[in-house]
């Protein structure tokens, strides 16, 4: 005989582990406070920006005022997965493709973008680290 509901629905082990973990992530994020996190990503957000904004024929998707911690963007004469997979090699993880949005990127008259995000644990210098990743993966494909 089965269980009654809600219990029948359960069936397996429970995510014991996945709930304690949420639990401490959630804990951790309480401790930083969301507005200090909102802040800090905002700081690497604007200097991330500055600094691609300086890099000749690249071209930022997405410049909403208020936005997140997330910069899509596209160089010319460079394709997107390429320029992942250099980066990848050089030690830097960044998305790559439609991100799920290909609706989007249709109307933009693109195929895909290169896309970095922050997070608070990130620093001014893993987006220095970047940018020079950037500059010498742009020396060899283009």
């Amino acid at each position: 005989e089965f269980e009654k509901p809600p219990l029948k629905f359960e069936a397996g082990t429970p995510a014991i582990a996945q709930v304690i973990g949420f639990g401490a992530a959630i804990d951790y994020i309480e401790s930083l406070g969301l507005e200090n996190i909102r802040n800090w990503e905002h700081q690497l957000l604007i200097y991330a920006t500055e600094e691609l904004l300086k890099i000749p024929n690249l071209k930022i998707i997405g410049t909403a005022k208020e936005k997140s911690s997330i910069i899509s963007f596209i160089i010319d004469g460079v394709h997107h997965l390429d320029l992942a997979t250099f980066l990848d090699l050089e030690g830097i993880a960044i998305r790559t493709g439609h991100h799920c949005a290909q609706p989007l990127l249709k109307r933009f008259g693109l195929t895909g973008t290169n896309r970095i995000s922050f997070a608070p644990f990130n620093t001014f210098e893993e987006i220095d680290g970047f940018i020079v990743a950037l500059h010498k993966a742009l020396k060899i494909l283009k």
